[in-house]
């Protein structure tokens, strides 16, 4: 989109279109979407004699390597980037046209076809010409708001379809749709693979910014509907689509539309927790792993500690014996929650296949130990938390669904890059159970440590994991966990000593596999 110029034609294509040497031009009609047989070739020879340039003004854009032929009546792509002989010509053509009806998203008239003379064989496409949905919706359109903002809606139902479909997705801008007798059509010729929602996200974003019949009402119930389609692409997908559209850039005077649609799109609020504050002493917990001596040495040691809140990154559960235990306990303290991976899992009874032999055993007896309600307390919890340029997740923050990437020597200097796109100064992880700060400074070196304190300056980037409570892996023999005091910009590194031996003994006695229970012993 947005090319300003109309590819050159090469000498074999000028000859081509002139009509150059013995033999005319050939136009080989090698049917449409519809098997209706309705285009002619005098229509397309009448298209070709009109070429108009990209970007005209009228609406029309595409690829360097297309020209386009447009009269009152149709639209002709015409391919330059290759030359095939004839019988190659055919071939290629009935395959597009039996994958783009496969597809049900192309106007049953349009045509594929080759162009043939002594110069070579050129691909063309020729669909009647529609009203694009960017006139339909645009400012000069005289359809009511509600009638627009259905046009939009089925873009994307239709959208929405074919991705779940043919886990493909079109290119989301609004001059690639034609209307014709109220039914959307894709007009464009390129499919493409799926984003993770990026290109949905920064389209949406886009409408939010050009339409002007879009209001917050609208947006809230535009967010709704996709809900409903985004979730059943499968598990975070709502989640991707939200965390990419606040990527996305509004002006100050859209940002309403933006929260109202964000607010439609995701309507729970966080599971426990008032949002993180700005003042205060925050205790940072992660991977507490059902081991309740390590959880409970560090709720003891927090009571003398002046905590004003409590974050915990995820994995309340997984590979200890006392997963209802722990879960009641980080309840009761009402912090701010994130989603981990096991969380996930055990959330919905499904370890992935991800999991290593430990990881999927552990699921499977968690999900017996726990009620109902407590797992599908587990699987809602929010993967992820920003609040201005302080970001919360399990996994790092780069991770597209949030759990599952570890943030390791190799890794962390992209996360912190990203970071510094997303101007995201300070970040808190868990997964890897290395306690620890990666940091970048305004230079861009990045160096780890595990300083006992650790002060934040305000021109660096911060990539900052509190360390394991209940299964550190980092040689640290006790519960870890982190305090972040806000006030004085000051990380500082608590560990603390649990009868780690009486956990063995017990998960031993209680038949959990050597492969598991080694896990909670001392990394040496």
């Amino acid at each position: 989109h947005g090319l300003q110029y109309q590819a050159p034609a090469t000498p074999w294509v000028a000859g081509l279109l002139s009509g150059a040497g013995e033999r005319p031009m050939q136009v080989i009609l090698g049917g449409d979407i519809g098997d209706l047989g309705s285009i002619t070739a005098d229509e397309v020879l009448t298209t070709l004699s009109n070429p108009v340039d990209i970007n005209d003004g009228q609406g029309f854009v595409g690829r360097p390597t297309t020209r386009l032929h447009v009269s009152p009546t149709h639209v002709l792509k015409l391919k330059t980037d290759y030359s095939m002989a004839e019988d190659r010509a055919r071939q290629w053509c009935a395959r597009q046209l039996e994958r783009e009806r496969n597809y049900g998203i192309y106007h049953p008239l349009r045509t594929w076809l080759v162009l043939a003379s002594e110069t070579g064989c050129a691909l063309a496409n020729i669909t009647p010409r529609l009203p694009t949905l960017a006139a339909q919706l645009g400012e000069d359109a005289t359809l009511s708001r509600e009638a627009r903002f259905e046009l939009l809606c089925q873009l994307w139902d239709m959208y929405f379809d074919f991705l779940s479909q043919h886990r493909l997705r079109q290119d989301e801008g609004l001059t690639n749709y034609g209307l014709d007798d109220d039914k959307l059509w894709y007009l464009d010729d390129d499919i493409y693979q799926p984003d993770n929602l990026i290109g949905c996200a920064h389209s949406l974003a886009g409408h939010l910014r050009g339409l002007d019949f879009i209001t917050p009402t609208l947006c809230y119930v535009l967010g709704q509907r996709l809900r409903k389609r985004v979730s059943s692409l499968g598990d975070n997908m709502v989640d991707s689509l939200a965390r990419n559209f606040r990527d996305a850039w509004l002006p100050e005077s859209r940002r309403s539309l933006g929260t109202a649609f964000l607010r439609g799109l995701s309507p729970n609020p966080p599971a426990g927790g008032d949002g993180l504050r700005e003042q205060g002493r925050i205790a940072i917990l992660a991977d507490i792993h059902a081991n309740q001596p390590a959880l409970d040495a560090v709720l003891d040691d927090m009571q003398n500690q002046n905590i004003s809140q409590v974050i915990v990154l995820g994995d309340i559960v997984g590979y200890g014996p006392d997963p209802a235990y722990c879960i009641d306990r980080i309840i009761a303290l009402n912090p701010v929650l994130i989603r981990g991976n096991h969380d996930h899992a055990t959330g919905g009874g499904n370890p992935g296949g991800g999991f290593n032999r430990a990881a999927r055993w552990s699921v499977g007896w968690t999900v017996k130990q726990i009620s109902d309600e407590a797992r599908l307390w587990l699987g809602s919890l929010p993967l992820y938390l920003r609040q201005d340029d302080l970001y919360l997740v399990h996994g790092a923050p780069m991770d597209a669904t949030f759990f599952n990437a570890y943030v390791y020597p190799r890794t962390a200097e992209a996360n912190l890059e990203y970071m510094v796109q997303q101007e995201l100064r300070l970040c808190f992880h868990g997964h890897s159970h290395i306690a620890g700060c990666w940091q970048r400074e305004p230079g861009g070196i990045v160096t780890f440590n595990h300083p006992h304190e650790q002060h934040l300056e305000k021109r660096r980037h911060y990539l900052v994991c509190p360390g394991s409570v209940g299964q550190p892996r980092d040689r640290t023999e006790g519960a870890s966990y982190l305090i972040y005091d806000r006030d004085h910009a000051l990380l500082r590194w608590r560990t603390l000593e649990y009868n780690r031996e009486g956990l063995l003994e017990r998960m031993r006695k209680e038949g959990f596999p050597d492969y598991v229970w080694r896990l909670f012993e001392p990394v040496h």
